[in-house]
Parts: C-alpha cells; sequence; structure tokens
C-alpha cells in the first residue's frame, strides 16, 4: 500500500506486516498532551470527529492511538507508529501533536483505498478482501520552524471576518503557523480617524482580537503588520496630515510617471507621533513579541525634506537612523521589528549598521531569480531572516503557477540551506485587487508543503487541495485550476509581477488614446527591464509576440472541463463563479490587446464592433465583480478596484464615437 501525505514527512517506513483495519480510533492523551492541548482541545476534538465519530465507549472494536510526550521528539515534530503491537503518537509540543494527528488522518484516509497483498496475493477473509494497514513508522519535523502568509488586506479589497476564519482553517491544515494582514492605511479601523473615511468598511478592533484568538486555537500566531514610512498614500492624501510627506505635492516616479506623496518625513517628530499612535492601537489587538513595520519602498526618501541629511549621509544613512528609531520604540513596548529588506539589500554597506535585534524580510518574486545570494548574506551577518516569495497572483487574474512553484520551491530551499528563521509567503493586491482568493490557494498549499520538506510532491499538494480544500472527489480540480494558471506562458511575452493580459486592461499605465496605448506598452518595456536588473535575471528586451486567439483557446478549454466538476466545498459554486469572471477578464485583455495592435489601423469599422462588445463585456464584468466581491469581503474599496473597469468603458465609448 502506498500513501501520498502531504507535506511528504522527513523520514517514513511501512513494512510489509499487514495487520487488520480497525473499525474505528479513538485518542488517549497522557496527561502532559491534556494540559498543552488545553487551549487548542475543542478544535483537536471537532477535527477527530471529522474522520473518528465513535469514541472508546462507544465501540469495544476500536483501536487507541496512544499520544505520549517524547522530549527526543524535534520541535513542532512528531514521531508516529503504527504497529501490531500498539498506536502511538510521540510529541514535543502542541504542534508537533497536531501535525501528528493531521498525518496519521491522511493515512486513514487512504487506508483501503488499494488493494492490500501479502506475497503478491491480496488479502481475503469469507472470501471478502480484509480490511487492513501496513505497519508505519514515521519520524518527522519542519525543515523550517516559521512557515507564515502575509494577507494583502489593503488594496483595496477587506475580506469579511468570516472570510478570514475560513482561510485560517485551510492554513492550519497546510501547516502554516503564523499569519499577518498587511495594513496600510484605513482597513484597521483606528480609533479618532474614523471622520477621515467614511465611505471605508474596516476591520474593528474587536474583531481583529476576536481574528486574532480563532488563530490562535487554529495553531497560528498572527503577527501586527502595518507599514510605517513608505505605502502612506492613504493617510497623506487627508488634509490633515500632508504636511507630513517627505515630498508633499508628489514626485517623479523611476522617470516614469507622476506619483502622489507615500512616504513620511523620517525627521518629522508630528510624523513619528502619528505613527507611534496608529503602532499602540493596532498592537493591543496581539499578544505576541513581534511587530512588522514594513519599512519598505520609501521612493521619495532624500528627494525632499531630508534632502539635505541626505547629501550629508546618504539615503541608506537617513533610512538607518529612521530604523534605529522605530526599533527603539517597539522595543520599549516589548516587540522585536520586522523590516523588509529591499532598502538595505540595494545598500549592503550599511548592513553592519543595523539594529541586531531586527527580523530582515527578503522578497523575491521571480522564480527565474534565487534567494540564496540573500540568504547567504543575511546568514554571514547573524541576522534574524526570513524568505518571502510570493503566490503570485497579484496583476495575474489567473496567477503565474509555474513562477509561484518555482519561487516559494528556492525559497524553502535557501531557508534550508542557510537557516532562516521562517518562510513568509505574500499574497498582494496590487493595481485593485482584482485576483479572487482561490488563485492563492496552491501558493498557501505549497508554502506550506515546500516550508516542511522541500521533497513534498507536487502530486501531494494539489491532491491536498482537491481533498481538503476543494472537495473534489475526482481529484482532478486543483490540477486543472494550477494549469490554468500558466496561461501566461501562452502569451509568449517576457513581464515580472504581472501577466500581459492583465496589464493591457489593468490601471498600471492608462491610456486614452490608440497613441497612449503605444506610449503604456513602452512604460511596461521599462518596468520589466528594471525589475530584471533588480532580480539579476537575463532579460532580451521587450517584444509583443502574443496572439490573442491562442489565450483564449486555451484558458477556454480549461474552464470547459473544470466547469464539469462538482465541489463539495461549502463555496464550491462561488469558486467556480470566481474563476469563470477571471477568465472573461483575461479573455478581455487578450482581445483589446488583438484590436489595438492589429484591427485598429486595418479595419475601422471591424474596430468599432469589437470596441462595442467590449463595452458591454466590460460592464457585465464589472457586475459580476462586485457580486462575487461580496460574497467574500466589506463594501469598501470596490469603487477604487472597479475603478479602472470604468475607464476603459469611457475609452471604448469614445472610440465607438470617433470611429
Amino acid at each position: 500500500m502506498s500513501y501520498l501525505i502531504f507535506p511528504r514527512p522527513q523520514e517514513i517506513v511501512i513494512k510489509k506486516t499487514v495487520m487488520e483495519k480497525p473499525k474505528t480510533v479513538y485518542l488517549h492523551l497522557d496527561d502532559i498532551a491534556e494540559v498543552i492541548l488545553e487551549g487548542n482541545r475543542s478544535y483537536i476534538e471537532d477535527l477527530w470527529g471529522e474522520h473518528f465519530p465513535c469514541t472508546e465507549d462507544d465501540d469495544e472494536n476500536g483501536q487507541a492511538l496512544s499520544v505520549v510526550y517524547d522530549e527526543q521528539a524535534r520541535p513542532q515534530g512528531y514521531m508516529l507508529d503504527l504497529k501490531a503491537s500498539g498506536w502511538k503518537l510521540r510529541f514535543r509540543d502542541a504542534l508537533g501533536l497536531y501535525y501528528g494527528i493531521l498525518t496519521f488522518c491522511q493515512i486513514w484516509e487512504q487506508r483501503g483505498k488499494v488493494n492490500d497483498y501479502v506475497n503478491d496475493k491480496p488479502l481475503y477473509v469469507n472470501d471478502k478482501p480484509l480490511a487492513a494497514m501496513e505497519e508505519i513508522s514515521i519520524v518527522d519535523f519542519p525543515g523550517t520552524l516559521n512557515r507564515g502568509i502575509l494577507l494583502d488586506i489593503s488594496r483595496d479589497k477587506i475580506p469579511s471576518k468570516e472570510t478570514l476564519l475560513a482561510v485560517i482553517d485551510k492554513l492550519s491544515l497546510m501547516r502554516i503557523n503564523e499569519l499577518q494582514l498587511y495594513i496600510q492605511g484605513y482597513p484597521y479601523e483606528y480609533a479618532g480617524y474614523e471622520h477621515m473615511f467614511p465611505d471605508e468598511t474596516p476591520i474593528t478592533r474587536e474583531e481583529m482580537k476576536q481574528i486574532t484568538e480563532y488563530a490562535g486555537s487554529r495553531f497560528i500566531r498572527m503577527i501586527p503588520n502595518m507599514n510605517c514610512l513608505g505605502h502612506m498614500d492613504m493617510w497623506l492624501e487627508q488634509m490633515e496630515l500632508q504636511d507630513l510627506a517627505e515630498c508633499p505635492d508628489g514626485f517623479l516616479f523611476q522617470d516614469l510617471y507622476y506619483r502622489q506623496p507615500g512616504t513620511i518625513d523620517p525627521s518629522d517628530e508630528k510624523a513619528f507621533d502619528f505613527i507611534t499612535g496608529l503602532v499602540d492601537d493596532l498592537s493591543g489587538c496581539f499578544e505576541v513579541n513581534m511587530f512588522n513595520a514594513n519599512l519598505d519602498e520609501p521612493y521619495e526618501l532624500g528627494l525632499g525634506k531630508s534632502k539635505s541629511e541626505a547629501e550629508r549621509a546618504g539615503v541608506a544613512g537617513v533610512y538607518v537612523d529612521y530604523v534605529w528609531k522605530v526599533n527603539e520604540y517597539l522595543n520599549k513596548k516589548g516587540y522585536e521589528m520586522m523590516i523588509w529588506g529591499d532598502v538595505i539589500f540595494n545598500h549592503p554597506e550599511v548592513i553592519s549598521q543595523l539594529p541586531e535585534n531586527i527580523t530582515l524580510l527578503d522578497w523575491i518574486y521571480e522564480g527565474s531569480a534565487s534567494f540564496k545570494d540573500h540568504a547567504k548574506r543575511a546568514r554571514q551577518e547573524s541576522f534574524r531572516y526570513y524568505v518571502c516569495p510570493g503566490t503570485s497572483s497579484w496583476c495575474s487574474l489567473l496567477g503565474r503557477s509555474d513562477n509561484m512553484k518555482d519561487n516559494i520551491r528556492d525559497a524553502a530551499e535557501a531557508a534550508v540551506t542557510y537557516h532562516a528563521h521562517g518562510i513568509l509567503t505574500t499574497d498582494w493586491g496590487d493595481m485593485g485587487h482584482w485576483q479572487y482568493l482561490p488563485i492563492s490557494y496552491a501558493g498557501f498549499a505549497f508554502t506550506g508543503g515546500y516550508g516542511w520538506n522541500t521533497q513534498t510532491e507536487d502530486e501531494a499538494v494539489l491532491s491536498f487541495l482537491n481533498r481538503c480544500v476543494f472537495k473534489d472527489g475526482t481529484n482532478c480540480f486543483a490540477q486543472l485550476l494550477y494549469k490554468l494558471g500558466n496561461y501566461y506562458l501562452q502569451e509568449d511575452v517576457v513581464l515580472f509581477n504581472t501577466t500581459f493580459c492583465f496589464a493591457n486592461i489593468t490601471s498600471k499605465y492608462r491610456f486614452a488614446t490608440f497613441e497612449e496605448y503605444g506610449e503604456k506598452m513602452k512604460m511596461l518595456a521599462v518596468l520589466t527591464k528594471h525589475i530584471a536588473q533588480e532580480n539579476h535575471i537575463p532579460y532580451n528586451g521587450f517584444q509583443d509576440n502574443m496572439k490573442g486567439e491562442k489565450v483564449i483557446a486555451y484558458v477556454t478549454e480549461i474552464f470547459d472541463l473544470l466547469e464539469k466538476i462538482s465541489l463539495l466545498a461549502e463555496d464550491g459554486d462561488l469558486i467556480k463563479e470566481e474563476i469563470g469572471n477571471s477568465v472573461r477578464m483575461v479573455c478581455h485583455g487578450a482581445v483589446l490587446h488583438q484590436v489595438m495592435t492589429q484591427t485598429y489601423e486595418t479595419d475601422k469599422k471591424e474596430a468599432k464592433r469589437i470596441f462595442g462588445e467590449l463595452y458591454n463585456d466590460m460592464l457585465d464584468i464589472r457586475k459580476k465583480h462586485y457580486e462575487l466581491w461580496m460574497k467574500r469581503n466589506r463594501k469598501g474599496g470596490f469603487s477604487r478596484s472597479a475603478d479602472q473597469m470604468l475607464y476603459l468603458c469611457e475609452f471604448y465609448r469614445k472610440e465607438m464615437e470617433s470611429l
């Protein structure tokens, strides 16, 4: 008998000895297990009850799984022995106990799914196949102790409390044990600022406490996350706070386009008091000793109010001074600080000047790039360090599956090789957060799988998704959804951090005329070159080889197969609706590209007809987008997310009038 276990155990021995499978199994916890599980007992009982409805008193034919404390087990690890002489699960801590139970349940689910053999002959009793199990011994522990997910709840999609609780349930089964909700702006209801954001629907303080407590009951610790330097756009556009900006009048971004102010003045004490006030409010919802202050992408730093200081000490010097300032404040409150490593790795000469007790978070989102150089450097400098890949869901509509998998695997391998303290996979919401939640599930699961054991089989990850997330009895849905996320490979255009179909319809470099569409392509080429240079990726220049009909045929064929599969998950029908609207958006982007690069100059009458179809199609997409949005998320933020959809419709209307 073979078992497909998620994640792959570090050591597993399956013996030929076959024992009769009991009708049910009951837990027998030793005294230490009883104490350790105190805060999670109800969850474990519910989880166990889903697999084993009988108890020790109910069924005299039941088999005991003895759960025993053993200090020889590794942190979060367990030792599972299923023998004819008895079944035993040994553990050291609560997570090890929990993960051992999850593995046992997977083994139980797969028992009897294939024929059992002894000496190559099937076992029979009274002319009926014998229900049997082989003896199994497992020694297991995680390759990386901290396996986290970061959910962007700030651009522009804020999940409902119910959605977040459902996500936490799934993440826990995936062996994820850390969760961060990325906050910039007002997705959390900071006291005293309600009047600035009357149309927003933020997570309340009480809700955040409930979410944090729920995560703890599922063996996940939530770490507060709030940007404390850059990405302050939503705050700095408020009249009362504009003077806190580094560049109150905005700035030119990477010589590409003008941007509104997004970075606070690091030398302004009023700005610092504003930041620390927000920190105090948010941190009160959590009971951990970590705080992610972000401090990433302060694009304007040294261009405005801090320019003279930057000329004296360098932009990196100004940044390091601010890092020390925020770190000292958080330390006094009992927190150790996490920050992104983008500024530091771009200025390696100042790494030695950082506080020794911070944790650097290093993001790389391209599968063709690697974490190894940064991980090696962080290891040499003795910093606590997380590798941070991504789900590749954002700016993609359907994901970038192969890129996601390669990115997360590389991160996990670097984490193991260079002893990183954790892996934190990000799930961003750039450009309106148009992707739907299920598109990110595979990235979450691969994080848990590879983060535990880099040798976890891809099929084990996808089968786990079918079994535990989608509830697909055919074991096909996750594989097809993964394949659908590879549509970007059919585009034949090299872009990073996005797909071409998404880029065509998104607000990244808007266009109002046919000529401006050409400028948009040029700006995409410049951005792609920048990303390639930052990640040391070979790049041969921007070449538009896309054939829209090829992409449309690819996604349509796969979606037709997905539609035929019945999902037993509570949100199964919703998942298929979400994927369907995503496919429509991809096809819309493909048709738009085709009319702008081919039809427009060769057949104006046909172009006018296509613009009319695109106009109606985008209005329908927007309507469906709202319906789907409201089933998982709060209303606030939708109008910003859908703004580009209306902008495109206005473009189509004007073109129809002019042609």
